[in-house]
């Protein structure tokens, strides 16, 4: 039997992962020289920018899937969370 991997320990790695490959990419294609000030202070708004958007889409694809009928056709199981 071999050794179970553990993915949970995994996700913060993806994550940093992705969010160093979004500020490269945001450096590439703005032409970014992070060793000026000024294009420093302007890949930290581009960046910051794009985390927040990352963000709000994540929690818009988040509302659409809650909003979803995931059960199906003429089940009725109740929901106790939900009294509305």
């Amino acid at each position: 039997m071999g050794v179970k991997h553990n993915t949970m320990k995994l996700w913060p790695v993806v994550i940093i992962m992705f969010l160093i490959i979004g500020g490269y990419v945001i450096v590439k294609t703005e032409d970014l020289n992070l060793k000026e000030g000024g294009d420093r202070t302007e890949f930290v708004f581009k960046f910051s920018r794009w985390v927040f958007h990352l963000g709000k889409n994540i929690k818009d694809v988040t509302a659409q899937v809650i909003s979803q009928d995931w059960l199906p056709e003429g089940s009725e199981i109740l929901n106790e969370t939900n009294h509305s």
